[in-house]
């Protein structure tokens, strides 16, 4: 199943790193984050893809009104 942007309803970090274009220790740091909407699924880290985008672009707005 695939969500809007051609990948994954839910991202792992191999996706995020992609998308992101950083290493994928740097998207599991990410993933830590307190207000990164992250989903566990046993031990596996995911983000909806969505909800993904949405945190992007708030924390991409922070970054442009600073």
């Amino acid at each position: 199943m695939e969500g809007e942007k051609g990948f994954p309803v839910y991202l792992d970090a191999k996706q995020v790193s992609k998308i992101l274009g950083v290493s994928r220790r740097y998207a599991y740091e990410l993933m830590d984050l307190s207000d990164f909407p992250l989903t566990t699924f046993k031990t596996s880290k995911r983000v909806e893809e969505k909800a993904f985008y949405e945190w992007l672009e708030k924390r991409t707005r922070v970054v442009k009104e600073a």
